[in-house]
This record gives structure tokens, sequence and C-alpha cells, in this order.
């Protein structure tokens, strides 16, 4: 997915993953609107700074459909639910919705391995991450484990290799996003 500098992006839930989102997007010159459920006074402090200097719009203690009005794309974080009405109102009004998966498709600088399933994906994400560092490749570990995904664009240079966790629900807005090696 192509995002443009200007493009007006709402993500919805301020996780792990969300933040991340967050920071990719802003790197790119995005004008970025969060909304999370949580109430401001559960949200880190160093996260509102951030928000304040970058003049991102906050909407803290829930989703209001008004978080849409000049909203070019919607990002949904991992756990959010494709339900939840103000991601549902934002289909009903045509504006594209997308995944972290789907806003890094095509970008990685490294092959990717991406680890899928019902039962089993971190053990087999992380002694892949481990086999890879005994050969003496620096692999980047991440996904649904530990490290969201779209930090490796913090620093692609420094990792040979991408080793992602994926959840079901990451692969749900998958977009375009394809991996050089793909494990069930």
């Amino acid at each position: 997915m192509q995002i443009r500098k200007g493009t007006q992006a709402l993500v919805i839930g301020l996780g792990a993953a969300g933040l991340s989102t967050v920071r990719y997007l802003l790197a790119r010159g995005v004008r970025v609107k969060v909304s999370d459920q949580r109430q401001l006074d559960q949200i880190d402090p160093a996260t509102l700074d951030l928000f304040r200097q970058a003049d991102v719009e906050l909407e803290a203690g829930g989703h209001t459909l008004g978080m849409l009005s000049g909203t070019d794309l919607v990002i949904p974080g991992p756990g959010v639910p494709l339900d939840l009405p103000l991601v549902q109102a934002a289909r009903d009004q045509g504006i594209p919705i997308a995944g972290e998966l789907a806003l890094a498709a095509g970008q990685f600088s490294a092959p990717v391995i991406a680890v899928t399933g019902s039962n089993g994906k971190t053990t087999v994400t992380s002694l892949i991450g481990h086999l890879l560092r005994a050969a003496g490749r620096h692999p980047f570990v991440g996904g649904n484990i530990g490290t969201p995904l779209l930090d490796y664009f913090a620093a692609p240079q420094e990792y040979d290799v991408v080793v992602l966790e994926l959840s079901s629900l990451q692969l749900d807005l998958a977009g375009l996003f394809r991996p050089d090696i793909g494990l069930l």
C-alpha cells in the first residue's frame, strides 16, 4: 500500500502494534489520528508527549464516528475486532481499511519468513530466529511476538532476514503482503 505524505490516517487501538504504526506513519509524513478505548490517564505519558509534539489527534475513552471525518485510511490494531462500529462505518463510507502487514507489503529489504497457525507460532518463530543467529545471520524477529513488525523499518539495514509471527487477526488485513517463506 502506497502511503503518501499528507495522507490522513486513523489508527484504532494503541497497543504496541498501534504505537509502532503511529511512529511508522509519522516518519512518512502522514497526518495521524488515534482512537483508543483506554482513558487518557491510562496512556503512557511519553506517548502523550510524542503525540503533542507530532500534532497527533487522540481520542481516548472510546471510539466515535467523528474520527472518520477527513480520514483517508483506517488502520485497526491486530487486536481490534473488525466488527467494531467505527471500522464498519469506515467500510460503509468506502474508506480503505488496512493492517500493518498491508502497510509493510513489498517494502522489506530482507527476505521474510512468516509463521502462522493455531498452535506453536511463538515457539517456531523464536526457534527460527535462534537458528539464524547461531548461523551468523542478523534476523529481525517480531510481529505478534514481542516487537511489532513495523519497528523493522526503523533500522532495516541492521537485519539480513525477517522472521514474523502472524496471527489470524493480522492476516485478515494483510493486503498484498506476501512472505518469501510461509509456515503454517
